[in-house]
């Protein structure tokens, strides 16, 4: 969210559960004592005004440019990429954040990530790095997610 911010382009964030809207809400409020991130949530007044607004419905509110899409289980497939093109279609960036633990899951998404490129987008895939003194690198992989 940070590097999001720093563009100085509005972003949404859609996520694909109530739990998470209000677990990147708090850890978007707490994470640093030094800085803050401003963002709103739904239950927030004023979307509009919010340049990371946080959501579980497709909406744009800040007219953002930035998606980050997060989908953390196969149960809840939030990002159906064909009853939702013309809503995806208005964002320059879409960054999708996905947990590589459900094998459904990394099934959904590497049938998303070809889908986005047979429609002439240009998807990039990175995973981060697990190695202790190296968290938080993240390394580009090419075609297949996993």
């Amino acid at each position: 969210m940070e590097k999001c911010y720093s563009t100085s382009l509005n972003t949404i964030t859609l996520v694909d559960e109530k739990k998470t809207e209000e677990a990147i809400n708090n850890t978007l409020w707490s994470f640093s004592s030094t800085s803050f991130i401003p963002h709103g949530c739904s239950t927030d007044p004023e979307p509009s005004s919010q340049p990371i607004y946080i959501t579980t419905n497709y909406e744009n509110p800040n007219q953002a440019k930035i998606l980050v899409l997060v989908i953390l289980s196969s149960n809840c497939c939030n990002a159906n990429y064909d009853n939702n093109i013309s809503y995806f279609q208005q964002f320059e960036r879409i960054l999708i954040i996905f947990k590589e633990n459900d094998n459904k899951l990394i099934d959904y998404m590497n049938n998303y990530y070809h889908r986005l490129k047979q429609d002439g987008y240009l998807p990039s895939y990175f995973k981060q790095k697990q190695h202790k003194n190296k968290q938080g690198q993240w390394q580009l992989l090419t075609d297949e997610l996993i």
